[in-house]
């Protein structure tokens, strides 16, 4: 009987142990917060990506089907020129043989692609950008990058002039105040619009170099 009792409180110490366990704190700017496995995973980094792009231009994104993603995560061509986008929540360096594979497949797949993006939690380094583009260019694709390399990242630049992707369950940091303010700050930043409107003119395909 003894026994019994200190089984059962054993077991109701654990729990309590378990139940008071400390949430993890806040993220301290935009690019841990999407980069930090606590606050956002690789799906939801995509479905960001996707109501922001949305939101950007003015036209719908999807999701690639399952089993057919052929080189992107995302893609867009209803009614307007064929968009597809690989989105990429790393912390550390690119993989630049795989992104540019993934690139080549769209390519192949889909002949009338006019435009890919590659969204970046990481910065993408002059090498990479530029293989990409060489194997682009034969093919007349324009590629695009947005990605948080400094001063000022074109990814989070995107994500503070939009607004539809801070209610997306699973990212709730999108509300909190030091990271609205951050990119309250962004958006202000001198260079912010003419960036903006270079960015908006390449996702368009229009050339902007």
């Amino acid at each position: 009987m003894r026994n019994n009792r200190e089984s059962v409180k054993g077991k109701k110490t654990a729990a309590a142990r378990k139940v008071s366990k400390p949430k993890s704190r806040d993220p301290s700017s935009f690019v841990e917060a999407i980069t930090g496995e606590s606050w956002t995973t690789p799906s939801v980094f995509e479905d960001l990506c996707l109501l922001m792009l949305s939101e950007l231009l003015e036209r719908p994104f999807r999701r690639a089907r399952a089993g057919f993603q052929e080189g992107r995560d995302l893609d867009s061509d209803l009614g307007s020129i064929v968009t597809h986008v690989e989105c990429k929540r790393y912390s550390g360096k690119l993989k630049d043989r795989e992104i540019v594979g993934e690139l080549a497949q769209s390519i192949v797949k889909t002949p009338s692609l006019e435009v890919y993006v590659l969204c970046a939690t990481t910065a993408v380094h002059a090498q990479l950008a530029a293989q990409m583009r060489q194997v682009a260019a034969p093919h007349l694709i324009e590629v695009v990058f947005l990605d948080c390399k400094e001063p000022v990242s074109s990814l989070a630049l995107c994500f503070a002039a939009t607004q539809s992707w801070r209610n997306v369950e699973g990212a709730a940091w999108g509300r909190l105040k030091k990271i609205t303010q951050e990119l309250d700050e962004l958006k202000a930043h001198p260079s912010a619009e003419d960036s903006l409107v270079n960015i908006y003119d390449s996702l368009s395909g229009i050339i902007v170099r």
